[in-house]
């Protein structure tokens, strides 16, 4: 017997006298992975880019019980400029990688949720070891263990941004933040093509249609009764190979907010599978 809840542990068990093995999943400890994985990667690029908007730096000792120092001092301003475009592609590259390792774990954890409401109202011998499935979570890519959760879920994956993030992590963390070959997602095999989606504002002004960030860059000015609406749209970002991969503070921004909207989305949709399991809801504490 499954139980879905607001509180708890993400995965809960425990035996009623009666025999029945109760099983309490917390979906919101479950999304809560994803969350701790986005703050922590968007506290590091907060960090990160705050230092790059700083004054050049003219020394770069470090300071011990005695001084190293590897490079001229003072600091030429063009080997900082190229230090700080090298910082820049090392920070891009390890957030991502923080996105995806959690964005992983959560997809372990759902998928060893799932397997406990299939089993739900199920008999099982004396003796059962409840276990995750070792065959999922040693898969290393998120973005076909996306698509194979979303599967069971019964809903269409979007898997390919998922795909093409997790290529500009290989190309930052293992290329120096250049594309390779091996890195190309076109069907051309000429670009790496960096997708993801975001929520976009749209100003609605009769007939006229544009993006917030236009109508505030052009000074338009509204002509009659406007609405402003929030839509999903799809990113872009293409590179060549040898190019090296930079992503705006928006962009990042947006990134981490498309992780957690997709884990809200599963959290969503299990709900639904609990529900028409007919696996009863634990009222809040």
């Amino acid at each position: 017997m499954a139980r879905h809840s607001s509180t708890g542990s993400a995965v809960n068990s425990s035996a009623e006298s009666e025999g029945f093995a109760i099983i309490i999943i917390d979906l919101n400890e479950l999304t809560g992975i994803v969350d701790v994985g986005v703050r922590r990667a968007s506290a590091f690029l907060k960090l990160g880019l705050r230092n790059l908007d700083a004054p050049p730096l003219r020394d770069l000792t470090l300071n011990g019980d005695a001084a190293y120092s590897f490079w001229p001092v003072p600091l030429p301003g063009e080997v900082w400029g190229a230090v700080a475009a090298e910082y820049k592609v090392w920070l891009i590259g390890s957030c991502l990688k923080e996105l995806d390792q959690y964005f992983s774990l959560f997809l372990d954890r759902a998928w060893f949720c799932l397997d406990h409401m299939d089993q739900s109202g199920a008999t099982s011998p004396e003796g059962n070891v409840i276990s995750a499935d070792p065959g999922f979570s040693e898969r290393t890519n998120s973005a076909n263990k996306f698509a194979s959760v979303a599967k069971r879920l019964n809903f269409e994956a979007d898997a390919g941004c998922l795909a093409s993030l997790s290529c500009a992590r290989n190309a930052l963390t293992h290329g120096m933040g250049q594309v390779r070959e091996r890195d190309l997602t076109d069907k051309a095999g000429r670009l790496l093509v960096v997708q993801w989606r975001a929520l976009v504002g749209f100003l609605i002004d009769g007939e006229n249609e544009m993006t917030l960030e236009d109508a505030v860059a052009s000074g338009y000015v509204t002509r009659g009764r406007s609405q402003v609406q929030a839509r999903p749209v799809r990113r872009f970002k293409s590179f060549e190979v040898g190019e090296k991969i930079d992503l705006s503070a928006n962009d990042l921004a947006e990134i981490c907010m498309f992780y957690s909207r997709n884990a809200s989305s599963i959290r969503e949709r299990m709900v639904q599978h609990a529900q028409a399991k007919g696996i009863p809801r634990e009222p809040k504490a």
